[in-house]
């Protein structure tokens, strides 16, 4: 794990400071300010706060930004035949006419995954169109 946190010392920054603000204050903060008390934790001694305050910012902001998604998608993609029928943990399902050029759909998508939420970090998405769901895996 050393040699990751050396490599990648802004992480070992951003658990340290996550972790310090937990049991300072009792809490953590999502990134959109979503509080998650954390206090019944701090007495034990197996990492329990570690882990949950900083999973909790991290897969906080990934749900808040995919709920971000869903509330723009219906009034963005309206119009253009594309809609969002499915959501598997952090993966949007989207169907298209068929009249669609995929790589046009893809656009379409992946500009509305990525500019959402702009963040100082590029928000990166996979996008992937099929005629199902299983066309779309690798």
């Amino acid at each position: 794990m050393q040699k990751y946190f050396d490599r990648f010392s802004k992480v070992k920054e951003f658990k340290d400071s996550t972790i310090n603000y937990a049991y300072a204050n009792g809490y953590i903060r999502t990134m959109s300010g979503r509080i998650r008390g954390l206090k019944k934790y701090m007495e034990y001694e197996d990492g329990s706060i570690e882990r949950l305050a900083t999973n909790t910012v991290i897969q906080g902001a990934n749900a808040e930004i995919i709920k971000m998604i869903l509330c723009k998608q219906r009034r963005q993609l309206k119009g253009t035949g594309i809609k969002c029928i499915l959501q598997v943990h952090d993966e949007l399902i989207f169907e298209f006419p068929e009249s669609y050029d995929k790589k046009q759909a893809e656009k379409i998508v992946e500009k509305l995954m990525t500019e959402t939420y702009p963040l100082s970090i590029p928000v990166e998405a996979s996008v992937a169109a099929g005629y199902n769901w299983s066309e779309t895996k690798d």
